[in-house]
């Protein structure tokens, strides 16, 4: 919702605000496949990114202290919210189109298709909240995680190959 706001702000004050327009930037193309082909690196098992799980750790341990014995709402919230933060690029692929769309429609449509974005990155968490028994569907992990991965290094490899086409 603070995203659609900002959108929404911005596009009051006048400024252009769309889905796509920093690929016409050479610099940011530079940018964003080298970011790519880190993370494909990554993926094949060149070197590991570890999340920053002492990071979130740390500030939920910080508001645990403050809001007194164990983890409360607000740190299982700005775990959440960090969470969300590191996840958003990920949907690009399949949001893109949408937020695409956002950006041309009035506030209030705006407003309506952030606010369906959110809910649909946040529904399965709250139908395991209200139903943890149904944890006990999800995979385990094991080796199809590693092959995922490759998988998925693949893709990114692909997706520089497209950013070196732009550029």
């Amino acid at each position: 919702l603070a995203l659609a706001l900002l959108v929404i702000i911005l596009q009051t004050a006048g400024q252009q605000v769309g889905w796509g327009f920093q690929f016409q930037e050479p610099l940011f193309v530079i940018l964003m496949s080298a970011v790519v082909f880190a993370f494909g690196l990554s993926l094949f098992g060149v070197y590991e990114i570890r999340p920053p799980s002492a990071a979130v750790t740390g500030v939920s341990s910080v508001i645990a202290k403050t809001e007194g014995t164990g983890k409360g709402y607000v740190a299982s919230f700005s775990e959440g919210v960090f969470a969300t933060i590191l996840a958003t690029p990920c949907t690009a692929p399949f949001l893109g189109t949408a937020l695409g769309f956002a950006f041309a429609q009035p506030a209030w449509t705006t407003l309506l298709i952030f606010i369906t974005v959110a809910l649909g990155m946040a529904l399965p968490y709250l139908i395991l909240t209200a139903r943890p028994a149904w944890l006990k569907f999800l995979p385990k992990p094991g080796q199809w995680m590693e092959t995922a991965k490759q998988v998925m290094g693949f893709l990114m490899m692909a997706t520089l190959l497209w950013l070196l086409y732009i550029l």
